[in-house]
């Protein structure tokens, strides 16, 4: 009897233990239960002869339930069998006055309104893919976007008239058919559901609770209008979730916590602790166990930090995830050069990379230390600024007086990475006083980056004779495990170092770019300053074709983006950006 009740003792603190550490564990399990029932019905259907579809869900619930309104918009209802009907008249529709057949792909520039469903479901009768294109970009990036996809046919809202007008010569040249929807059936654009539960503050009415709503599902809810839309209208069981298109991972609000948009499984934390203990209980670091040890004991720390840090980059061509793209000049006479990055930052979108650009600072201003005054330059080459080691973001200084403030521009963002994990550090800044002022990397500075990064990484210096110090990337480039790019106008020192570790040395062909084309700050060989997406995918100057088939023969894609008139402005792809996250870990490579 005694080891019963010591079982029972051992099982209810168990209990009180994991309650006290996961209150929500409940919660987590009945989630992940709904999640195994997901997954099975899903793999069910996968194993489906022929094949079950979206659309045979749709045209399953017509069956069911025909009457049933499916769409609320604004003061309309439409049932199942109304959208069957309104999807059966555009798929006639569209085989008869368009050229789509089965396989084909229709592109819609629509906004949120019930003929987008239309839309969809009808080009799927038809056997037709939708692609859906962003209803906020132009011009260019909105024919980038329509040209990736391979649409034959563009479909548009009224209200987004004037945005295809910008690209329709392009279109008439590829014989794209376009269509106009009319706004004669009263279906205008509306807002969103949460500006719609936002108008909870016009005041209740006796009708409030006149529904058969038990379930509301949104997104970015605030927690003062949640509460008040729950009490005025009744509806308990209230839904939160954030996902993005160029995220990789999604989160929901399962258990109803008032303000919160979602909720970490128990199972994700524990996951984590281990992935995270298992390396370092073999990491033999008795000084960073020591330093550890002594902020522990001596340093109050005010914020916890996160257990998923959002800066990681060991290398130059792991998948690239997240980017860092700098601000260009903001002169009337370098609109191309801006046209230019906003293109190649799109482009980066599309690619799945996300994209951050700095804060607009007027560097006409004077500012001054106690050795200099000067005015500013720009914030367009944040990799001159920022450099990220690991999960480490390293503030370099500049030896430039112009730019020794460029910093300011990047952080409100660094403090962003900070605050949710990464670690942050600024090297020491130089004088720059009148005796002692260069614009050239010092062995100070050098042998700070040695000592502060030792001992996990090692410091090589790599040296040449080059006329334009500033671009190390134009003149050595490391693009993948074992593969370099070396000018062959200004061969690096140290290039046997990596013949006799078994890398491949390409030596890039000669820059396409004439010689009159202005290069203020640069130079002409900014066509092997390219940027890598990852091993198998690299962005290049679309105007530099020889390099190009140098890469496809390397075996590497080539994403192609005009950037010469922002070369003239100091860099090429790899200095217009910094990487802030690549998925890859740490390896050494000698």
């Amino acid at each position: 009897m005694e080891i019963f009740y010591a079982a029972v003792a051992i099982f209810s603190l168990t209990c009180v233990l994991l309650f006290y550490r996961f209150p929500y564990f409940l919660h987590d399990c009945m989630f992940i239960v709904k999640m195994l029932r997901v997954r099975s019905k899903r793999m069910k259907f996968r194993k489906r002869v022929p094949f079950y579809t979206v659309l045979d869900c749709f045209l399953d619930a017509v069956q069911r339930h025909p009457h049933k309104p499916f769409i609320v918009f604004e003061d309309d209802v439409y049932t199942y069998q109304q959208v069957e009907r309104w999807s059966n008249k555009v798929a006639h529709a569209l085989q008869k006055h368009t050229h789509l057949r089965e396989g084909d792909t229709a592109a819609l520039l629509v906004g949120n309104e019930p003929y987008f469903i239309f839309l969809w479901l009808g080009l799927m009768k038809i056997g037709c893919s939708a692609s859906l294109l962003n209803t906020n970009i132009r011009g260019k990036s909105l024919m980038h976007c329509f040209m990736c996809c391979q649409a034959k046919v563009l479909i548009a809202g009224e209200e987004y008239r004037s945005a295809v007008c910008e690209v329709l010569p392009q279109l008439r040249e590829r014989a794209v058919d376009v269509f106009l929807l009319c706004d004669n059936c009263d279906m205008e654009g509306f807002e969103s559901l949460k500006d719609k539960i936002d108008m909870v503050d016009d005041g209740p009415r006796a009708t409030d609770r006149q529904h058969s709503v038990r379930m509301a599902i949104g997104n970015g809810l605030r927690a003062d209008v949640w509460r008040e839309f729950r009490h005025r209208f009744g509806v308990k069981d209230i839904k939160e979730f954030y996902a993005a298109s160029d995220g990789n991972i999604g989160f929901m609000n399962y258990v109803g916590k008032v303000g919160a948009v979602g909720k970490v499984n128990f199972l994700h934390k524990l996951g984590r602790t281990v992935s995270r203990w298992v390396p370092k209980a073999f990491q033999s670091s008795s000084s960073a166990a020591a330093v550890r040890s002594h902020t522990a004991d001596d340093v109050a720390v005010t914020e916890p930090v996160p257990d998923e840090c959002p800066v990681c980059s060991h290398n130059e061509w792991d998948t690239l995830e997240e980017k860092y793209g700098g601000q260009t000049f903001p002169e009337e006479h370098l609109k191309k050069a801006i046209t230019e990055i906003e293109e190649m930052c799109n482009i980066l979108r599309h690619e799945g990379v996300i994209v951050r650009r700095p804060e607009p600072i007027d560097w006409s201003v004077d500012y001054k230390t106690p050795d200099f005054t000067s005015t500013g330059m720009y914030a367009a080459m944040p990799r001159d600024i920022l450099l990220v080691v690991g999960n480490e973001i390293i503030e370099a200084p500049m030896a430039w007086r112009a730019r020794f403030f460029e910093y300011r521009a990047y952080r409100p963002l660094i403090k962003e990475y900070f605050k949710q994990g990464a670690k942050w550090t600024t090297a020491p800044k130089p004088t720059m006083s009148d005796d002692l002022y260069d614009k050239v990397t010092n062995m100070m500075g050098i042998e700070w980056m040695r000592r502060h990064l030792a001992p996990t990484y090692k410091v090589h210096i790599i040296s040449f004779k080059d006329p334009n110090p500033m671009h190390i990337d134009a003149t050595f480039n490391i693009i993948g495990p074992g593969l370099v790019l070396s000018n062959p106008d200004r061969p690096c020192g140290q290039i046997e170092m990596f013949k006799k570790a078994g890398w491949t040395v390409v030596h890039p062909p000669t820059p396409l770019i004439p010689d009159d084309h202005p290069l203020w700050m640069s130079s002409k060989w900014l066509s092997m300053n390219v940027l890598m997406l990852d091993e198998k995918r690299v962005m290049v100057d679309a105007n530099e074709t020889t390099i190009q088939k140098m890469f496809e023969n390397l075996g590497i894609k080539t994403v192609k983006v005009n950037i010469r008139h922002a070369n003239s402005l100091g860099g090429g792809f790899h200095c217009w950006t910094t990487d802030i996250r690549r998925r890859g870990t740490l390896q050494s490579y000698f």
